[in-house]
């Protein structure tokens, strides 16, 4: 399943500052990146 280049923007800047808001939150911050991590690999698949 691909998702246009909008969602795909939206996505990401939603993680990603979500990410930055939990910088100094460990626990959080690690299950950001785990979310990070599966959206990358969706993003890739062909």
């Amino acid at each position: 399943m691909r998702v246009d280049e909008a969602e795909i923007l939206d996505r990401y800047r939603i993680l990603a500052l979500e990410w930055a808001g939990a910088k100094h939150d460990p626990r959080k911050a690690n299950r950001l990146f785990r979310i990070h991590h599966r959206f990358y690999k969706e993003i890739r698949e062909p």
